[in-house]
C-alpha cells in the first residue's frame, strides 16, 4: 500500500515553535481545514503502520544535534541513580543510542524493567533482524540477538511467562512484501539463542494488531497482504505453540487499525482502513465468545495511522491518524469511548493534527503524545489531563523531532526510542520527566 512506503513527510507542518506548558487552540491555515480535517498538498506519504502542564522542560539537555539531525551523549554513565533511572531535570533528557538506527521497530517492556527492540527498518531495503535491549536504570544498550529472519510493519506482545511473540510483517521496506511468520525470543537464554521460531500464522499479514488477552492468549487481527485487508481473526496459544481461527470476524476488513484491551478482558477495535475506505467504526472482541460485535457508536471522524489509548478511568482516548487513504487528510481532533455507556464524545484537539505519532499514559493519568508527521518534523508534544478540568496543553518539543518511533513507560518516565527525522532513521533515545 501506497501509505506506507518510505520517507515521505505527509502534511500539516506546523508553523514555529510552541511555548512548553502553554494551553491552545489548534490553528491550520484557512485552506487546509475542511470539517475538521486538514488535507495536505503536499503529496508524500509515510511508510507505516494525561495531568496539567509543567514549563521549563529541556529540550534534549547535555545533548548536541549530530549531522543526521540526531542527539548523542556524552558517553560517561550516570553519577546519581534515582528509582526510575538517572536523575534528570523535568522535559526531555538525551539517553545513550542503540547500536543501529532503526525506524518502525517494536519495543517491549520485559519482566525485569529492560526493554526489548527488535526489528524495524535501518539504512538498507531489508528489515533488520537485529535486537538490542535498553536498561533505563543504568541508560546502557546490549545486544539480545538475532531474530529467524527480518520483521518491519510486525507486532510484539510480552507473554505472561515473560517471553515476547513476535508477529508478522515484513523481511522486506521496498517492492511487494516477503510476508514472514512469528517467533519467540525469551529473556532467560543468552543472545546467541534468545529468539527461536514458533507455530505457523493460519494468515501472514503486515500492519495488523496483536493484543495479549486475560487468559494468555494472544488475539490477532486485521492487517493486509498482497491480495488486500483482512477481517480474519487469529488466536496463539503460547502453551501448545499453537494457532486457531475462532468462528467470529471483524465486521470489516482493518488494516492500521487500532486494538485496545478493555478493563473487563473484552478488546475495542478502532478505525482502521480497507484499502479505499477508512472507517469510522467500532467493534468489540469478547474472548469468551470468540466474536466480534459492532457497536452503535461510531467515531466523530473516520481514521487510521491514529492511535488509542486506555486512560486511568477505563475509557479510551483516540487521536489523530488520516481520513483518507488517497490524501493526506490529517484529523485534528480526539474523542474519547466510554465503555460504561457504550457512547463517543469529542476530547478536543491536541496541538498538531498528527499521524504515526505515540500516545503513551504516564503514571499520573495524564497522556503524553510525541512525534509524529504533522508537527513541525515530528517535534510537536501534547499533553492530554482527565481534569477538571478536561483538555490538551502544550508540552516541551522532542528534539530531533521523529516518526515511526516508539514511546515506552517506565515508572513516571516515557523512553523514546528511534523512529525517523527528515528522512533519516534514527539511534538515537529521548527520556521524558514529567
Amino acid at each position: 500500500m501506497e501509505a506506507e512506503q518510505r520517507g515521505k513527510l505527509a502534511g500539516a507542518r506546523g508553523q514555529g515553535r510552541r511555548a512548553a506548558g502553554a494551553t491552545w487552540a489548534l490553528g491550520l491555515a484557512a485552506s487546509c481545514v475542511v470539517a475538521g480535517a486538514c488535507t495536505s498538498s503536499d503529496g508524500g506519504k509515510d511508510h507505516a503502520d494525561a495531568r496539567g502542564t509543567r514549563d521549563g522542560g529541556a529540550d534534549l539537555k547535555s545533548a548536541r544535534a549530530d549531522a543526521g539531525g540526531g542527539v548523542q551523549r556524552d558517553a560517561r554513565p550516570p553519577a546519581d541513580l534515582g528509582s526510575d533511572g538517572p536523575v534528570l531535570p523535568a522535559g526531555w533528557s538525551a539517553g545513550r543510542s542503540m547500536a543501529s538506527v532503526r525506524a518502525q521497530h517494536t519495543a517491549t517492556l520485559l519482566s525485569d524493567g529492560t526493554i526489548l527492540v527488535a526489528g524495524g527498518v535501518g539504512t538498507g531495503s531489508d528489515a533488520l533482524a537485529s535486537a538490542e535491549r535498553y536498561d533505563p536504570r543504568t541508560d546502557t544498550w546490549q545486544a539480545a540477538g538475532t531474530m529467524t529472519t527480518g520483521h518491519v510493519f510486525h507486532e510484539a506482545v510480552r507473554l505472561l511467562d515473560g517471553r515476547v511473540l513476535i508477529v508478522g510483517g515484513c523481511a522486506n521496506t521496498w517492492g511487494n512484501c516477503t510476508y514472514v511468520g512469528a517467533e519467540l525470543f525469551d529473556p532467560s537464554q543468552p543472545a546467541a539463542t534468545a529468539f527461536t521460531a514458533t507455530g505457523a500464522m493460519p494468515k501472514l499479514r503486515r500492519s495488523h494488531r496483536a493484543t495479549l488477552l486475560d487468559n494468555g492468549e494472544v488475539l490477532v487481527t486485521g492487517g493486509y497482504d498482497n491480495l488486500g485487508s483482512h477481517l480474519t481473526i487469529n488466536l496463539y496459544n503460547p502453551q501448545t505453540n499453537s494457532w486457531r481461527s475462532p468462528l467470529g470476524a471483524l465486521s470489516v476488513a482493518r488494516h492500521l487499525a487500532t486494538v485496545t484491551k478493555l478493563g473487563d478482558g473484552r478488546v475495542l477495535i478502532g478505525g482502521g482502513a480497507d484499502g479505499s475506505k477508512v472507517h469510522d467504526t467500532l467493534e468489540v472482541y469478547d474472548p469468551a465468545t470468540g466474536q466480534a460485535t459492532t457497536l452503535t457508536a461510531k467515531l466523530g471522524h473516520a481514521r487510521f495511522k491514529h492511535s488509542a489509548t486506555r486512560l486511568s478511568d477505563g475509557r479510551v482516548l483516540f487521536v489523530g491518524g488520516l481520513c483518507d487513504v488517497a490524501t493526506d487528510c490529517f484529523v485534528p481532533t480526539s474523542e474519547i469511548f466510554d465503555p460504561a455507556t457504550g457512547g463517543v464524545s469529542s476530547a478536543g484537539s491536541p496541538a498538531s493534527a498528527v499521524l504515526n505519532h505515540q500516545a503513551t499514559l504516564l503514571a499520573d493519568g495524564r497522556v503524553l503524545v510525541s512525534g509524529g508527521h504533522g508537527g513541525p518534523w515530528g517535534d510537536a508534544v501534547s499533553l492530554f489531563t482527565l481534569g477538571p478540568p478536561a483538555g490538551w496543553t502544550t508540552g516541551p518539543d522532542l528534539v530531533p523531532g521523529r516518526v515511526l518511533h516508539t514511546a515506552t513507560a517506565i515508572g513516571s518516565r516515557v523512553i523514546v526510542i528511534g523512529g525517523e527525522h527528515h528522512y533519516e532513521e534514527l539511534a538515537t533515545t529521548a527520556i521524558y520527566v514529567p
